[in-house]
């Protein structure tokens, strides 16, 4: 914010200077109104959106349909054996439970963070390395994901180091 005032405080003075400052930073020569209003800073609060960035894209959405594609070419046998395994998954609090997975559509980022969690144990026993080998690589990138999203989870705990 201050490199913008700065730009157009130059533009203001010496339009030939600040033009060329305002369209390195590709910016207008306007006021921005958020400058007058005080602790309102934009960037300032810009963060970083767990639900979309996560849930709802690389764990939730690509992962499911490289599942699927690998199922598929695996045959009704294996996806039979996901079906199964996802609808026998233990139910608690707070934890979507499914029975049909792989015909079904989700519009639910939360839905899709916790279909990465189910989904990742009932593939276990079907993505080993000597049966499918994208499958067992698949598996490592869901961990990974999966890791990932739990430390973004420990956003708000005190005390951790």
């Amino acid at each position: 914010m201050d490199q913008a005032q700065d730009t157009l405080s130059t533009y203001n003075y010496s339009h030939v200077a600040g033009k060329e400052q305002l369209k390195a930073l590709g910016l207008w020569p306007v006021e921005n109104v958020f400058w007058q209003i005080k602790n309102s800073d934009p960037h300032t609060a810009l963060s970083f959106d767990h639900l979309h960035a996560s849930h709802d894209s690389v764990g939730g959405r690509y992962t499911l349909q490289d599942i699927k594609k690998i199922l598929s070419v695996l045959g009704c046998e294996a996806e039979a054996k996901v079906e199964d395994y996802i609808s026998k998954f233990p139910q608690w609090r707070g934890l979507s439970h499914f029975k049909n997975v792989l015909n079904a559509t989700f519009s639910d980022g939360n839905e899709k963070h916790d279909l990465a969690k189910e989904i990742f144990y009932a593939c276990l026993s079907i993505f080993t390395k000597d049966w499918t080998l994208e499958g067992y690589r698949l598996l490592h990138v869901l961990t990974s994901y999966l890791e990932l999203d739990s430390l973004i989870g420990l956003d708000g705990i005190e005390g951790i180091c």
